[in-house]
């Protein structure tokens, strides 16, 4: 029997998959900076999430500015850059890097308000927290589907009653862990917390060491993903679901609605973790796009596929190994 594809996982006119258009405005060029600020202290911990996140906004002094206007425009990030996760996650941290991100995408969408601008900018604390996170999790994903043991056993140690993750990043001062931090224990008592205990036996029964750190690796990043989608680091990291009707009004679809950037990159994230999807990039030196392949073809791309679709990165290759003399290969 054939399985009915829904709506939203059906290709668009463009073969693109698409979760939800996200339309996002982005900052006019030229204006992006990083600036010395304060959070206004009695506000900071209107709306946030927990008082360690409060505390923690409070003394940052490093804010992104910016201004909005003409010259910036929306863009569709879930269209445009299905994989943005990825290309955020190869970011190296630093100042420089998240402007360039920001100028070129738009902010993350975690702003607080400022002593100086009287308005909303976005920490860099925030930014590194949601860089840390992600690029943590977008590693042992590819570790995960496809990684070799001696690199998962790197990151990964199982215990008799716990579960570690280390990350590569080696920071000073790691960011407050009580934000977004994700264990993985034992119960020290019988029959509490049965989540957490069908979660142990399942990794202790895998059948090889392979399965063990690979399915730890899976619900480590599924418990990180999920504490950020619920809004338990920052409040505006939520993804609401919703019902729409097409252009014609003749039929419906479930549709995911990021209420940010940042969102719509952990739902980037959360379709990752779905299966039968592998994110790749474009075989164009010049292009190195990220795109989403799978053998489910409502899903992406053909999963032989080395390119990102813009028939211009075939050629340019084909036109680089013919002039080097080694032909083009399909």
């Amino acid at each position: 029997m054939a399985l009915s594809v829904p709506q939203v996982f059906r290709p668009d006119h463009d073969g693109g998959h698409l979760l939800h258009v996200l339309r996002w405005p982005r900052p006019v060029p030229g204006t992006v900076r990083w600036v010395d600020d304060e959070a206004i202290t009695e506000l900071a911990d209107l709306g946030l999430a927990s008082k360690a996140l409060a505390d923690w906004v409070a003394s940052e002094r490093r804010f992104l500015d910016h201004e909005y206007g003409y010259g910036g425009g929306d863009y569709e990030p879930l269209k445009d850059q299905p994989a943005l996760f990825k290309v955020f996650a190869e970011l190296d941290g630093s100042e420089s890097s998240f402007a360039t991100f920001a100028e070129t995408y738009g902010l993350l969408g975690l702003g607080v308000l400022t002593e100086a601008a009287k308005d909303q900018r976005e920490a860099f604390g925030a930014w590194r927290l949601l860089w840390q996170d992600i690029s943590d999790c977008s590693g042992l994903i590819d570790l995960a589907q496809s990684g070799p043991t001696t690199k998962l056993r790197e990151r990964i140690a199982i215990g008799e009653n716990h579960v570690d993750v280390s990350s590569p990043h080696s920071f000073k001062e790691r960011l407050p862990s009580q934000i977004g931090f994700v264990a993985m224990k034992k119960s020290p008592l019988p029959n509490v917390g049965l989540e957490v205990e069908a979660t142990w036996r399942a990794i202790h029964r895998a059948p090889s060491e392979s399965s063990r750190l690979r399915m730890a690796a899976r619900l480590w990043v599924q418990r990180k993903v999920n504490r950020w989608l619920s809004g338990r680091v920052f409040p505006e990291v939520l993804v609401s679901c919703k019902v729409t009707v097409d252009a014609e009004g003749r039929s419906w679809a479930m549709r995911f609605s990021p209420n940010s950037l940042a969102a719509a990159m952990w739902l980037q994230v959360a379709r990752a973790l779905e299966g039968d999807v592998v994110h790749r990039q474009c075989k164009s030196p010049k292009c190195r796009k990220w795109f989403v392949v799978s053998s489910n073809r409502s899903l992406g791309k053909r999963s032989d596929s080395q390119y990102c679709g813009d028939a211009k990165c075939r050629k340019e290759v084909f036109r680089a190994k013919r002039a080097s003399g080694k032909g083009a290969t399909k």
